[in-house]
């Protein structure tokens, strides 16, 4: 059973309390069309997709991403930089922090993060310039952050979910799609071309048409059937995915997830990791873990992980700039 709480925050309630400049909006548009390019073949830089695991504090962030500009400056010859900001979190087990969106604190309301969220992104965008690249986990952030974010991301726990597919078929964005859990790179493929081709279908109280998206494959390694964490970002495992993709005839660029069962956990691993990809000519991009902090840290500490642990601010410019060197 459901009780109803509130109704959440309309679309235009939240543009017109949290708004873009008009410089802003044309940013936004410039980005969507930098990042497609290169998803689609026509820009051969690589794409670097970083930030915290979760966006969990709107001041660290900002801080964040204006540390990202000053590099992004540097290297955008042959790397363009996307902060990644994800306000909410996919739980395994359904259990800890559910990211900036859905932390319900004690008097507040999930609606007012949604505005707390949104005025991230916007300053984000109007300081920086950089593109802003989130997770879609429910319907109402393409409501709430659509005019803003320039890149969705399906996670490995919604990649197999016809409702998702069918949302990320109506985005006008780029979409990074991650293999599922299990890491089927063939059922992986089968979403890309779900999320690449008109759907029809009902959307939140609508009967709606989509015109297919541009998306990708996104490699985050998998556990095995005892649970034991396996990457499949070495050279067979991407060759063959790019061996499925050509079968397909799906869109080649391919991402690696430096982190999650990539690295078993270990977020160290995320720089050799990053080398390697950046070396192989199969791939087109990757996405780091990284924050102002290094490791994780529990209790809220200031520009600190408090979900996967990430590469510090320190390690992040240096591999950045090294990954710059190596093209």
């Amino acid at each position: 059973m459901l009780t109803v709480l509130s109704s959440a925050p309309s679309r235009k309630a939240l543009l017109s309390a949290v708004p873009l400049s008009d410089a802003a909006k044309k940013t936004k548009l410039d980005n969507d069309k930098t990042i497609k390019d290169i998803v689609g073949g026509k820009d051969n830089r690589k794409l670097v997709v970083c930030g915290p695991c979760s966006a969990d504090n709107p001041e660290a962030a900002v801080e964040y991403c204006v540390r990202l500009k000053s590099v992004a400056d540097k290297v955008k010859d042959k790397l363009f930089l996307t902060p990644r900001l994800y306000v909410a979190k996919a739980r395994t087990h359904g259990e800890d922090y559910q990211g900036l969106l859905m932390d319900a604190k004690e008097g507040g309301s999930l609606s007012d993060n949604a505005f707390l969220c949104r005025k991230m992104f916007v300053e984000v965008l109007e300081r920086t310039g950089l593109p802003v690249a989130d997770e879609l986990l429910f319907a109402e952030q393409i409501e709430f952050f659509g005019d803003i974010v320039s890149y969705c991301f399906i996670g490995a726990r919604q990649c197999d979910s016809p409702f998702f597919r069918g949302l990320a078929s109506g985005l006008d964005v780029a979409v990074g799609v991650k293999n599922n859990l299990a890491g089927n790179l063939s059922l992986l493929a089968f979403s890309l071309q779900a999320i690449a081709m008109k759907r029809r279908f009902f959307d939140r109280g609508r009967e709606v048409v989509s015109d297919g998206a541009l998306c990708h494959g996104v490699l985050r390694g998998f556990s095995d059937s005892s649970g034991v964490m396996r990457p499949n970002n070495d050279g067979a495992s991407v060759g063959e995915f790019a061996r499925i993709l050509k079968e397909n005839k799906l869109n080649k660029f391919i991402m690696i997830d430096c982190s999650h069962a990539n690295s078993g956990k270990n977020y160290l691993r995320q720089t050799e990791n990053a080398i390697n990809a950046i070396k192989n000519p199969l791939c087109g991009g990757i996405m780091l873990e990284s924050y102002l902090k290094e490791g994780r840290c529990e209790g809220g500490v200031f520009g600190c992980s408090r979900t996967d642990a990430c590469l510090g601010w320190s390690q992040t410019e240096e591999l950045l700039l090294e990954l710059h060197g190596l093209l």
